[in-house]
């Protein structure tokens, strides 16, 4: 198993090479590039900016396992540009958008959707070489990894394929771990790595907000030994934005300057330093 860096992380720093270096020299394998119009790489600007970011990957022997991106699935022409820039990059995965779920359309109709959007967009996919990702995401029809599989079960895993998430599948969607790795069987491409936590607020109401990698209820020990009993042998990409700066607002827990509940602030050398906690876990057990 490899392990990656998201640069979702790292919302204060601009300068790509400094990022790149940063990475490099915890002794990550790889990095995450996140593609939003709010961070260091635009979807307008990817193909652009897709040669230097292969040279800084190259000068620094990290790998790009996947472009984090939020591309609709009918954005084809700028899906089209986020492929080419994958290619340029030697990256085998990009992240789409997820199919949201907020009551306003019933489970059938938005799962029909989800078939017909991926089904246009197969054919730019199959070309690149290059497969396109959803997400275990709450708010999302593929909360769970049943979910997940009742999309992706229609396509080639060569070309379609599901990063599991397991901290947002505490959120909404819960399984047994085991059963989640073999729903996902071989749609299972990418791991993103952060935790959860369910708490009360000053109302007495639970809520859930980001936590610790070591004390959060995903049990990530578990996680990583039945991925390594099931063979894979991809990335695991540390995307723990407990305690990072917020840069942009959303869906994603982000409660006052920082992301996490209790708003604690994480240096950036603290986050890189996860390194140290990714390794005892990939590292084989018994």
């Amino acid at each position: 198993m490899y392990l990656g860096f998201s640069t979702t992380l790292l919302p204060e720093l601009t300068d790509l090479p400094d990022i790149a270096a940063r990475i490099a020299a915890a002794g990550y394998d790889g990095i995450e590039w996140r593609v939003h119009p709010d961070y260091h790489i635009r979807p307008s600007e990817i193909l652009v900016q897709a040669p230097q970011l292969r040279e800084l990957a190259d000068a620094h022997g990290l790998r790009v396992p996947c472009l984090a991106s939020y591309l609709q699935w009918t954005e084809l022409g700028a899906i089209e540009q986020l492929l080419e820039a994958a290619r340029i990059l030697g990256c085998p995965k990009v992240r789409l958008a997820g199919f949201v779920y907020d009551r306003t359309e019933s489970y059938e109709r938005v799962h029909e959707r989800a078939l017909e959007q991926i089904a246009r967009a197969l054919p730019l996919l199959q070309s690149a070489g290059v497969a396109g990702l959803i997400e275990t995401h709450f708010g999302t029809i593929h909360a769970s990894a049943q979910g997940a599989r009742q999309i992706v079960r229609h396509f080639d895993p060569a070309a379609v394929g599901v990063i599991l998430d397991a901290s947002n599948l505490c959120v909404e969607g819960r399984e047994d771990w085991a059963l989640s790795l073999d729903l996902l069987g071989p749609w299972l491409q990418h791991v993103h790595v952060r935790n959860t936590e369910w708490c009360r607020d000053d109302q007495n109401r639970w809520r859930w907000q980001w936590a610790d990698l070591a004390t959060g209820l995903v049990p990530w020990q578990e996680v990583f030994d039945l991925l390594g009993n099931r063979g894979y042998s991809g990335f695991a990409t540390s995307e723990n934005i407990w305690g990072v700066p917020k840069r942009t607002s959303g869906y994603i827990g982000e409660i006052g300057p920082y992301m996490g509940g209790r708003g604690e602030p994480r240096s950036i050398a603290q986050r890189l330093g996860d390194i140290d906690y990714l390794k005892k876990l990939a590292r084989p057990q018994g």
